[in-house]
């Protein structure tokens, strides 16, 4: 009877969110203010949302999250312009479901991310709801790092995401706009990898170096560590997230990370949890310390529970740039353990200065690609800005005179790297 009756009050809360006014009855406003759009016009978003087609994909759409460094401001206005985004470019139709969430999960979450994920599956709803939204900030050094994923009910709890590195909050709105434009196409067109990684938070240590006159030293334990110029808690785990693109992004692995809705389902798994769900879990421990930064990764088995690999990477900046070469290099050693010699490859020293690279519609570096592991197929890496990709501009970039992406040829142990409209000739004379 008990259950009976909370289906019964979702339903209600549910007909009352749909019927209702997604936004305020009176135009959003932004501190006070009503928004105005690039045209300078005042738009009514209600009257916009109430139009949008019934092929617009409808998703729950959680409250963002931050790391430390990130204001409260910031999240809010990440907030909004991605609800504002969504409804104007007719990309997603976000619905508000956190009241129910909340008074659900408000005693106990679900066991893991794909409990949860399988739980807000097999409810039925009024409208066609095609999955769950979540955007995280990071703030590492002096740039902002946006992470939006969307966990589509057909990829059985792995999110789709996008990425996208700015150095000041203005460029975030832009960052807003491109991101979930890629998130729109990723929806309908994904790549899968064959083999399925749950990545765990990363446990952060926070240690200061204290030497005695003796000679005695030791890195005692602190609250926060101080890099480059931002303080780092133990609550701020990035890693796993940044890790789970990336790893998706080369198209040899799907990964998840199990931290997503942390407030609704317990990042805390053990290896046997998950099978199933995935072959691998990945767990990480991150020491920083005001001289050197380690960073552990280990790979275990879901199905036994056997420890695989352990491996470790010593950075002293952490920095974005870093950041991507730590996770590319923790990706090839999975890919030891995982993948034969024969059917991946290394993409190392490929530069191009000042362009985004993107593969599969997913942003995978920038200025240089090293450490870079790639299926043993050939493909295709477009280049483009920080914000969007050449492609996305020109669908038909193959035959532009300017086009600059990257042609990977790869067979055996043959690995070339053609470039633009060289690329383009190669490409065509291996269909002949």
């Amino acid at each position: 009877m008990w259950n009976l009756f909370r289906k019964i009050m979702f339903y209600i809360l549910l007909n009352c969110i749909l019927a209702g006014s997604l936004f305020s009855a009176d135009y959003p406003t932004v501190e006070g203010k009503k928004f105005m759009f690039f045209s300078q016009k005042i738009v009514d978003l209600q009257s916009v949302y109430n139009e949008l087609t019934e092929t617009t994909p409808a998703v729950i759409l959680l409250r963002p999250e931050g790391t430390t460094g990130v204001s409260a401001d910031v999240i809010e206005s990440v907030y909004t312009e991605i609800k504002q985004k969504m409804v104007v470019n007719a990309v997603f139709k976000p619905v508000s479901m956190t009241k129910w969430l909340d008074a659900k999960y408000n005693e106990k979450k679900e066991k893991n991310l794909f409990a949860f994920f399988d739980q807000l599956k097999s409810e039925r709803y009024q409208i066609s709801i095609k999955g769950i939204c979540k955007a995280k900030i990071f703030k590492v050094g002096k740039q902002y790092i946006l992470y939006m994923a969307i966990m589509a009910f057909d990829n059985k709890g792995y999110p789709i995401t996008s990425i996208r590195i700015v150095k000041s909050e203005k460029d975030l709105s832009e960052a807003v706009d491109k991101g979930l434009k890629e998130l729109s196409g990723l929806m309908k067109n994904r790549i899968k990898g064959k083999t399925r990684l749950a990545i765990s938070p990363f446990e952060i240590s926070c240690r200061t170096l204290v030497e005695q006159k003796s000679g005695e030293f030791d890195f005692i334990k602190t609250s926060f560590s101080n890099q480059e110029g931002i303080e780092i808690k133990e609550t701020d785990d990035y890693f796993s997230y940044l890790l789970s693109h990336q790893a998706t992004a080369t198209g040899l692995f799907t990964a998840s990370p199990v931290g997503l809705v942390g407030e609704y389902a317990n990042p805390s798994v053990n290896s046997t949890s998950l099978s199933g769900h995935a072959d691998f879990l990945v767990k990480g421990k991150v020491v920083l310390s005001d001289r050197n930064n380690i960073v552990t990764l280990s790979l275990i088995r879901t199905d036994t529970g056997v420890l695989v690999r352990t491996s470790r990477y010593f950075i002293e900046r952490l920095t974005a740039e870093e950041l991507w070469r730590l996770n590319n290099y923790f990706i090839t050693e999975i890919c030891k353990s995982v993948y034969k010699d024969s059917e991946y490859k290394v993409l190392d020293d490929v530069v191009f200065s000042g362009k985004g690279f993107y593969k599969n519609g997913m942003f995978i570096g920038w200025d240089k690609l090293e450490g870079y592991p790639i299926p043993v197929a050939r493909q295709i890496i477009n280049t483009g800005t920080m914000m969007e990709s050449d492609v996305s501009l020109n669908p038909n970039n193959d035959f532009s005179k300017d086009n600059q992406d990257l042609y990977v040829y790869v067979n055996n142990d043959e690995l070339e790297v053609f470039r633009g409209r060289e690329g383009a000739f190669v490409w065509n004379l291996l269909e002949k």
